[in-house]
C-alpha cells in the first residue's frame, strides 16, 4: 500500500519518519500553489494522510478523490465548516477516513478530566464500523 502524507509541518514529517524506520517511503506533500492540489499528485497512492490545515481539507479530499484514492485520515483541525461536505465526497465516491485531529496531549487530558469528548473521532464512509478507543 503506497500512503502518501499532505502536510510538510511537524506532524507529517514525524509520520514519515514512523514509516521510514519500518522501511516504507511516503511521500510528504507541502502546500499546493492554489489552494487545491492536482489530483495527478496523488497517482499511486492508496492512503492520503492529511496532516495540513482545515481550509485544505475539503480540497485535498476531493482531488484524490478524483485521482481514485478511496482511503484517507485526516488528522488536522479547523475543517469544521466543511465536514458535511467531506462527508458527502466521501460517501459518494464510496471512500472511508478516519477522522483523528491532531491534539495536544495536554488538550486531550483536560477534555477527559471534565468529561468532554475533545477529540470528536469517528469514521465517515461507507463499511466502517467506529468504535471509540476506551
Amino acid at each position: 500500500m503506497q500512503t502518501m502524507i499532505l502536510g510538510d509541518g511537524h506532524l507529517g514529517w514525524a509520520v514519515a519518519a514512523a514509516a521510514g524506520e519500518r522501511g516504507e517511503r511516503t511521500p510528504v506533500l507541502g502546500r499546493p500553489p492554489g489552494l487545491r492540489h492536482d489530483p495527478t499528485a496523488f497517482n499511486g497512492a492508496d492512503l492520503i494522510i492529511d496532516a495540513t490545515h482545515g481550509a485544505a481539507v475539503a480540497s485535498n479530499v476531493e482531488a484524490a478523490i478524483e485521482s481514485g484514492v478511496r482511503r484517507f485520515v485526516i488528522a488536522t483541525t479547523g475543517w469544521e465548516t466543511s465536514r458535511d461536505a467531506v462527508e458527502r465526497d466521501l460517501l459518494a465516491a464510496r471512500a472511508t477516513a478516519v477522522v483523528a485531529s491532531n491534539f495536544s496531549p495536554g488538550v486531550v487530558l483536560f477534555g477527559r478530566l471534565v468529561g468532554g469528548d475533545p477529540l470528536a473521532n469517528g469514521c465517515h464512509g461507507v463499511g466502517w464500523s467506529c468504535r471509540r478507543p476506551r
